[in-house]
């Protein structure tokens, strides 16, 4: 029912005027005074383009020309200069126009989500000199998802038209496709959070250039392409147990340049690779793993919100319509303690755990905690991202502990390229060693050297209980050492170390900890990849500590800078960013590369 003077008026409000008067000043062609939506979730990216000129009309390393990437939620995609902070282009998907009348008039109610998940970038910078040339063939492109927005995956030509040699130079990004969740061959995508991957894969070779000739061989070539979980389903908003979704439970492979669905596992019948228990989704990135160093990703682990950990093996001849010799199976399942899968039915509230975050991996030789020297080392740590305050289960009748969020560290045993010859069972807590008593850290002599040959050689990993060591009372009344902590980012492994964040609702305690009233805290664990054992002393009482309080609100994960005088641990929080305990002095190798 919209005029010609009501889209016109619309879309000057758009661009940043004051269309609609709302200071009553009747000028409806001024600026407005704040024309930027929160990026809640959206994490900016700053990419470099190249470097301003020195005196002899070379790029200068120390110039750099960057910008940032980011989403927000009036629906847009922006790109910001790094130098001076201005917006040089924005972009608005037809999805979102829709409401952005409505965004006009600043109404009280729901939160928006327009675009706001964080791009990914494929880069091909030809030389490797940092500098993009598009004379020279360089080529950028952004990928964005929508998260709560939407359920579409956004593709953008960013490549500047010519070489960028001073901070007021600009990209102007063309769209050149879009994934529309929900229906073809992407049925599955939910909403889009989990971003996508850019990797190299070996897929079966279609062109003569890789044809060896030989019929009875297989060939197969490199290929670049996305990697992603199918997202999220508000299903799991409302209840705990939230039952098997109808959208997300799945994992795509799309090709990086067309958008073109190459191969995706589902519990759907139609999928490339079937997998009957893959009724969740699985809103997380997808960790990939290069088991053979041929510079191609072979094996996938991703969680799922119910609870389970997925292992998929690739083939080399994966291609559009064929499973290409790929196979997967559940890894782990800590979030069907009592019952059968898929009811779970004597599975309690308290242990249906959700992973809304990718793992992290690490090679392993191990001769001293394990009776196999050599695994494959799978750590991540569950929490619900959408039930922070744990409501779903202090708003039962009766009221009920939070989840029991736990750190995992999972050995992988069959870490040989390929799938195994058989399938092996999930691994359950069960078959884990507990370490929250943090044993490993604090016994000595005859007594420790008991505890590892009796309970930790022949484990498949560790855990540690997300629980506090007294009780505290919680909002709910409950007095429990249960509080609701819980990890809402990606784990770390680096240098040993394995590094966690946590966040704690508010209680009887967290004020005090952090000064603050309502808003709970966040922590970070820094404790030994293998062991779960403490490293640092984080609080300065001379004594090893696993965590440490680094401010209040939903932490991120801890972000590793490398620089020339040292390495730094930084984590966000609702006060900025604090610092973390990090080996500042490891050594440094010289390494080379080749390209073919």
């Amino acid at each position: 029912s919209a005029t010609s003077t009501d889209v016109t008026k619309l879309i000057n409000w758009m661009r940043g005027q004051d269309a609609y008067d709302t200071n009553v000043n009747g000028n409806t062609t001024e600026t407005r005074r704040w024309n930027f939506a929160d990026p809640l979730h959206s994490r900016p990216v700053a990419f470099t383009f190249g470097a301003k000129l020195d005196t002899s009309g070379n790029p200068d390393p120390t110039k750099p020309i960057s910008k940032l990437f980011l989403g927000a939620n009036d629906g847009t995609v922006r790109i910001i200069s790094v130098d001076t902070g201005a917006e040089e282009w924005a972009f608005i998907p037809n999805e979102m126009l829709g409401q952005q009348y409505e965004l006009a008039q600043n109404p009280d109610g729901n939160h928006f989500n327009g675009m706001d998940d964080s791009p990914t970038f494929l880069v091909n910078d030809i030389n490797n000199d940092g500098v993009i040339d598009p004379t020279a063939g360089d080529k950028v492109y952004m990928y964005i998802g929508m998260r709560r927005g939407g359920r579409n995956i956004y593709a953008f030509d960013v490549t500047p038209s010519a070489k960028m040699t001073a901070s007021t130079d600009t990209v102007t990004p063309k769209l050149i496709w879009v994934i529309q969740g929900g229906t073809g061959n992407f049925a599955k995508l939910g909403q889009t959070w989990s971003r996508p991957q850019v990797v190299r894969i070996r897929a079966k070779c279609t062109g003569s250039v890789c044809d060896d000739g030989n019929p009875a061989t297989d060939d197969s070539e490199s290929r670049m392409v996305l990697i992603f979980g199918g997202g999220y389903d508000s299903n799991e908003d409302s209840a705990i147990p939230a039952g098997t979704d109808s959208m997300g439970n799945a994992i795509y492979i799309a090709d990086a340049l067309t958008g073109q669905r190459i191969w995706w596992a589902s519990s759907d019948s139609s999928a490339s690779l079937v997998l009957s228990n893959m009724q969740y989704s699985i809103p997380s990135e997808i960790a990939a793993l290069d088991t053979n160093n041929d510079k191609s990703v072979d094996r996938l682990y991703v969680g799922d919100l119910g609870g389970q950990v997925w292992r998929i093996d690739l083939g080399d001849q994966i291609t559009s319509g064929s499973n290409g010799g790929t196979s997967g199976y559940v890894f782990a399942d800590v979030g069907c303690t009592g019952g059968t899968r898929m009811s779970c039915s004597a599975t309690t509230n308290q242990n249906r755990r959700k992973f809304f975050y990718p793992p992290d991996m690490a090679q392993v030789d191990d001769p001293n905690y394990s009776t196999s020297q050599y695994y494959d080392l799978v750590t991540i740590a569950s929490g619900d991202r959408e039930d922070p305050l744990d409501l779903l289960t202090s708003n039962l009748s009766p009221v009920q502990e939070p989840v029991h969020n736990r750190i995992y560290a999972f050995r992988d045993y069959n870490y040989n390229l390929g799938a195994p010859a058989t399938t092996p069972s999930p691994l359950t807590e069960s078959v884990m060693y507990d370490a929250t008593a943090n044993n490993l850290g604090t016994l000595t002599g005859a007594a420790l050297q008991t505890e590892i040959d009796t309970n930790v050689k022949g484990s498949k990993g560790w855990y540690i209980d997300l629980k506090q060591a007294s009780a505290v009372t919680l909002p709910n009344g409950l007095t429990t050492q249960w509080v609701g902590e819980k990890s809402l980012a990606k784990t770390l492994i680096f240098a040993g170390t394995l590094y966690v964040t946590t966040f704690v609702p508010a209680n009887d305690s967290t004020a005090t900890a952090t000064c603050q009233a309502n808003e709970g805290t966040g922590r970070y664990y820094a404790i030994n990849y293998i062991t779960g054992a403490p490293v640092y002393d984080l609080n300065g009482d001379a004594t090893l500590d696993r965590y440490a309080v680094v401010g209040g609100g939903i932490p991120s994960e801890v972000i590793i800078v490398i620089r020339d005088a040292g390495v730094t641990g930084l984590v966000g929080t609702s006060g900025g960013a604090a610092a973390t305990k990090v080996n500042s002095n490891l050594p440094r190798y010289r390494t080379y590369w080749y390209d073919e």
